[in-house]
C-alpha cells in the first residue's frame, strides 16, 4: 500500500509541475505533496510495526 501512495504522489507532483509551468508555487505544492505522502507512509509503517509487535507480545504471554 505504501508504495502505491508514493507512486501516486510522484505522478501527481509531476502533474502539478506541468500545469504550473514549474513555477515557484507549483514547486512548493509538489514538494509539500511529496513530503506529506512520505510522512504518511512512514507513520503507517510505524503503526503497523507497533501493532505487530504488540500482537506478538500478547501471543507470547498466552
Amino acid at each position: 500500500m505504501e508504495v502505491t501512495v508514493l507512486v501516486q504522489a510522484v505522478y501527481k507532483a509531476f502533474e502539478i509541475l506541468e500545469k504550473g509551468k514549474n513555477s515557484e508555487k507549483a514547486r512548493e505544492e509538489a514538494r509539500e505533496l511529496l513530503y506529506t505522502s512520505a510522512k504518511f507512509t512512514s507513520e503507517t509503517k510505524s503503526l503497523t510495526e507497533k501493532r505487530e509487535a504488540k500482537a506478538l507480545l500478547l501471543s507470547a504471554k498466552k
